[in-house]
């Protein structure tokens, strides 16, 4: 940005937004989709019962369909940090936090413990929104085409992957009731998530949802 390669910088953005709803929204789904297989195995071994579990689990899927929203702040952020702007993301953070309070006292009455779970995934979602609203109205953010296209195609991705691993679920339902025993919950949420991965991977590779590319230097900087 400062030195003035404005298109670099905005393709570099859209990127980081597009790999961003790559990554969290399948995980988003799935953890709305199975968390209650997942607190069983976690907790429910004498820490909880099965109604504790059950109530737990709920919670973690509200909390989950804010994850990309969280992970977008820190997408939207840096736009304003760049521009040594650290006013408008602090006041944004503020309405949002006052969002939260309020909303987690209204849902709380209605929906007690998943009230304020839903309470803090709405605030998440206005908090990315805000940001990503005041920098398109600044001119400081424009989504091209190739992100528009691949963001469609991650959510149907994503989609398809949830409707896969709910069939799936029924199928290895044996392996994951309470009275299974660790190893075949283990085994039973090993076979229900390698198999969501598989199905999503296959489908975003095969529509071209991801940038082979982009996903290529990702996984060579790890190493």
């Amino acid at each position: 940005l400062k030195a003035g390669r404005l298109a670099e910088a905005q393709h570099t953005q859209n990127r980081s937004l597009e790999f961003a709803l790559f990554l969290t929204v399948p995980a988003a789904v799935a953890l709305f989709l199975i968390p209650e297989p997942i607190i069983r195995l976690i907790y429910e071994r004498g820490a909880f019962d099965a109604a504790t579990t059950k109530a737990v689990a709920d919670v973690l899927g509200l909390y989950a369909l804010g994850l990309p929203a969280f992970v977008l702040i820190k997408v939207f952020s840096p736009g304003y940090f760049a521009r040594e702007d650290t006013r408008t993301p602090m006041i944004v953070t503020s309405a949002s936090a006052v969002g939260n309070i309020v909303l987690s006292l209204i849902l709380f009455y209605y929906f007690a413990e998943k009230g304020i779970a839903l309470a803090t995934t709405l605030a998440g979602w206005m908090n990315a929104l805000l940001l990503f609203e005041g920098l398109r109205r600044k001119g400081l953010w424009h989504l091209d085409r190739p992100l528009v296209k691949r963001g469609a195609l991650v959510f149907v991705s994503a989609g398809l992957m949830g409707v896969a691993l709910v069939g799936l679920e029924g199928l290895t339902r044996p392996w994951l009731v309470p009275s299974a025993s660790v190893v075949s919950q283990i085994a039973g949420i090993g076979v229900l998530v390698g198999a969501a991965m598989a199905v999503y991977f296959a489908l975003t590779l095969a529509t071209g949802a991801v940038d082979r590319n982009l996903v290529l230097k990702v996984v060579k900087r790890r190493r």
